[in-house]
């Protein structure tokens, strides 16, 4: 299964981010890889025709936050939030509006098909629309 994608990927963990980049990069996905959210705001503009995997908790602007960004400047692209801290309230609060949720450690194959079905269903599916 190939994903003829562009990933972006935010993730201040670098072992994480170097081992989800190898792991994409393996299936055939593009991967933009960035440390915090303010860093991908600088390209967020730029963004298209791909998926957001997004850590929840970050320093300085949260994953949640960068995504409520995201949609007052009309951004829209999809979005699969992944955490080490599998708050119930946050997974209920972002499952809610149809956005995949994986907890670390990260299921490749779960992932994988996220980032599938993001593709598949475009941006409408976490877009408050």
């Amino acid at each position: 299964m190939g994903l003829k994608s562009r990933i972006y990927l935010i993730d201040d963990d670098a072992a994480v981010r170097d081992a989800l980049i190898i792991f994409l990069e393996i299936y055939g996905s593009s991967v933009d890889a960035f440390v915090s959210s303010e860093a991908f705001l600088g390209d967020a503009n730029e963004t298209n025709n791909g998926v957001l995997v997004l850590d929840i908790r970050l320093p300085g602007m949260s994953g949640i936050e960068l995504q409520t960004e995201l949609r007052k400047r009309n951004i829209d692209i999809p979005v699969i939030f992944i955490t080490g801290h599998g708050d119930e309230e946050i997974r209920a609060s972002v499952t809610q509006e149809g956005i995949d949720f994986i907890e670390k450690p990260i299921d490749h194959e779960a992932l994988l098909k996220c980032i599938e079905a993001a593709l598949i269903h475009g941006v409408k599916r976490g877009s408050a629309e």
